[in-house]
């Protein structure tokens, strides 16, 4: 490999990743560099954002990442011609392509890919019974059993009254929209986010071995396909949401998933301080949750001057599964359990969570903001510098309810005097910092 030699693996595939933009071509040229450059341009995981990039919506999963991109260039190709030449050609006749073993070539980065993709995942099935499963609650039962002091529970009797827990399989949902298209959480290497059809996305998920598959995870799903809103209702438990104030300007509040096993999202907090209630109604989920106080372990942050957390970057949840969770120890285990078809998580608002799909899934979820969270969400607006759309909010909210008015009036207050104090103590301690700054330099001045 020459110079390459020096690069680890690491590096390698970042180096050899920038020409998946420039098509299947150039990769298949660089692949008969040497050995392993096979190796490293032949690896599926390559040909995934070859075919994204070329063609980030509408495409067909077949065999391998690697045919899939073959088949989106020859077809492009085939289009053009016939454009150009007014004609119909026969249609592709194309045939997978082999993997070439080679000998003496090792990549660790590649193998935890392989490894994770592998690895079944039945083994995590289990459910400790930490989390309660409750049914039949009323609302002030609910509001001070879970909702006040922000414990998740699991509701048990709520999914199975709805038209989605019979109709939701990817099988039915193929008969029912094959042709609708859905959003993915993963974008290519351009920004665009992955689109696809119903029907391809499921020939997809029961034909992948990726590590990290692609995921539906589409908060417009009700302009999508909107017979999906009609499928369900919000449950009585959670019909309180100011954000509902926003009315068609509020942020995303809503989303419907369906992915293959192994598939999910990583540690996260809900945002805007929402809590959320989460819907399964095929499959199953394995969950992980951190209370707000605990951050978990593995998740890098960024914090804001007060304290607060600014952002952070979390891993894939196979990897945090695989790379970090081994070696936690006891006490620093997160709270675990499996969602079950027919059942809802409810995550408090603040609360760390993280799931990995066991299974094939679909699922609906939805965030919210009642009177248990409502400061909270307030704090989060003003900590993100929304200060326009809290102005918004408060303005509705005294047409509506001036109780709940003067809350978010008295926070913002609040936070306001908070800021400057924080500021005036900064100013107040740079002024020392300075005058200390000037008193040494005097000092080692006179001693010469």
């Amino acid at each position: 490999m020459g110079y390459f030699s020096k690069m680890d693996d690491i590096w390698m595939i970042r180096f050899l990743s920038q020409y998946t933009f420039e098509g299947p071509y150039t990769l298949s040229q660089l692949m008969l560099v040497s050995h392993a450059f096979h190796q490293f341009c032949s690896w599926d995981h390559m040909w995934l954002k070859v075919s994204l990039n070329m063609n980030p919506g509408h495409f067909q999963y077949e065999h391998s990442w690697r045919f899939t991109a073959k088949k989106i260039w020859l077809t492009k190709q085939k289009e053009q011609r016939e454009i150009k030449n007014g004609q119909i050609e026969p249609p592709l006749q194309l045939t997978p392509l082999p993997w070439t073993p080679i000998s003496g070539f090792y990549s660790p980065k590649m193998f935890r890919r392989w490894f994770r993709a592998q690895t079944p995942l039945q083994g995590m099935a289990t459910d400790p019974g930490v989390v309660p499963r409750v049914q039949r609650l009323t609302e002030e039962e609910f509001t001070l059993l879970y909702d006040r002091p922000r414990r998740p529970c699991i509701l048990t009797d709520i999914c199975y009254k709805w038209e989605a827990f019979t109709q939701w399989s990817p099988d039915n949902l193929v008969k029912m929209f094959p042709n609708h298209i859905l959003k993915c959480s993963q974008s290519n290497m351009k920004g665009n986010r992955v689109k696809i059809t119903v029907s391809n996305f499921v020939q997809y998920m029961r034909a992948q071995t990726d590590s990290n598959p692609l995921y539906v995870f589409d908060s417009k799903f009700y302009r999508r396909i909107p017979e999906l809103e009609q499928h369900y209702s919000v449950p009585s438990l959670f019909w309180q949401d100011w954000f509902s104030l926003f009315g068609i300007k509020r942020p995303s509040h809503r989303w419907f998933l369906m992915g293959p096993a192994r598939s999910g999202t990583p540690f996260h907090i809900d945002p805007t301080g929402t809590a959320a209630w989460n819907a399964l109604l095929y499959g199953q989920k394995k969950w992980y949750l951190y209370p707000p106080d605990a951050p978990p372990p593995g998740v890098y942050y960024n914090y804001l001057e007060n304290g607060n957390i600014k952002d952070f970057k979390a891993p894939s949840i196979l990897k945090w599964l695989f790379d970090v969770y081994p070696f936690l120890s006891p006490q620093q285990r997160p709270i675990e359990f499996v969602q079950q078809t027919g059942e809802m998580v409810y995550v408090p608002a603040g609360w760390w969570h993280a799931v990995v799909n066991i299974s094939e899934t679909v699922s609906v979820t939805h965030n919210f903001v009642n009177d248990q969270n409502l400061e909270l969400s307030t704090t989060w607006l003003w900590n993100q510098g929304e200060r326009k759309m809290l102005s918004v909010w408060l303005e509705k909210m005294k047409e509506i309810s001036k109780p709940h008015y003067f809350r978010v009036r008295n926070k913002i207050r609040n936070l306001e005097r908070k800021e400057a104090l924080e500021q005036l103590e900064k100013y107040e301690n740079k002024g020392t910092k300075k005058k200390e700054g000037e008193s040494s330099s005097e000092s080692s001045s006179e001693e010469e």
